[in-house]
């Protein structure tokens, strides 16, 4: 059953203005990559969850990465970050778990202990970007966020979806029992996979039929080159073209994010970072044992990781 979100949730006086908290980021804890064929990325150390990258039609390329007790970090070359902390009323905002881009806009979604759930809409300033809250209620964490067919779908705990044509005014679904931990858009669908093996497809981000690959949960998934490609607990790689049948591909590689972007698939494992072309055979092009989310830097496309539980 869907519902809208009343006006009482939309609460402008949580609006959080940040250009007066801006400090530069100096630990080293988000680094530019170099991959294969001149492709780069923006990896992250466990402080940060997610991040993000978008081709903004007034301010031009940025890029966004959300942690833990609501602090963000921006940055519009990579290598020069800021950092910030969200706010929910005087309060860190929490956790956040995702982030993308789409529709000139970043979406960050998290969740804190008294809210639990939060998702902030990006706006912006003469000198810095403004944070606005559309989204909190007393149940589901956010654990995930994209775009696609110009619409946002974030993907949560106890079976929780949400969806929104402009980042301000969200719709609520409950789709299946399982928590999801990731969803991608490719081949004019989402796929969001979960705990237990949950997945669920949707054409338009709204109607969504649930399905279940095995009894393994999923950590993260990423659409690129004709076919999703999903990482699972029991260190299996699998795809599918259509988010129904699925492959196992590889086995055995303790992947946790991954991402897609100017023809690779992007994984972050235990030792570094590997890529992949198809999803089944990986080479490992950075070496580091604390990397947990990684962006594809692409001018086109957005490629965004997230957070895997």
């Amino acid at each position: 059953m869907l519902c809208l979100l009343c006006t009482a949730c939309i609460e402008k006086e949580h609006s959080q203005t940040l250009s007066e908290t801006h400090t530069a980021l100096t630990d080293g804890s988000l680094v530019r990559i170099g991959l294969p064929d001149g492709t780069e990325a923006i990896a992250g150390t466990d402080k940060w969850n997610a991040i993000s990258y978008g081709m903004h039609t007034t301010y031009g390329r940025l890029f966004v990465a959300a942690g833990n007790d609501g602090i963000i970090a921006s940055s519009d070359n990579g290598n020069d970050w800021t950092v910030f902390q969200l706010k929910y009323g005087l309060m860190p905002a929490g956790n956040m778990n995702a982030v993308t881009f789409g529709s000139n806009d970043f979406i960050v979604a998290g969740q804190n202990d008294v809210c639990k759930s939060l998702i902030y809409t990006s706006g912006y300033g003469t000198t810095s970007m403004i944070w606005n809250i559309f989204l909190h209620e007393k149940s589901t964490g956010w654990t995930s966020v994209t775009d696609g067919k110009d619409i946002f779908v974030a993907v949560g705990t106890e079976g929780a979806i949400a969806y929104s044509d402009n980042g301000e005014n969200w719709e609520r679904a409950t789709v299946g029992t399982e928590s999801w931990r990731g969803i991608a858009f490719g081949n004019g669908k989402f796929v969001a996979v979960g705990e237990n093996g949950a997945v669920a497809c949707s054409s338009d981000g709204k109607s969504w039929a649930v399905t279940n690959y095995g009894h393994n949960s999923f950590k993260d998934i990423a659409f690129g080159n004709g076919r999703f490609v999903a990482t699972a607990e029991n260190m299996a790689i699998v795809s599918s073209h259509d988010g129904i049948g699925w492959t196992v591909t590889a086995e055995g590689c303790g992947f946790t994010d991954i991402t897609f972007g100017n023809g690779h698939f992007a994984a972050i494992s235990a030792e570094g970072i590997l890529v992949s072309e198809d999803g089944t055979f990986w080479t490992e092009v950075h070496s580091s044992e604390n990397l947990h989310c990684i962006c594809i830097i692409e001018e086109k496309n957005i490629a965004a990781a997230r957070q895997s539980k």
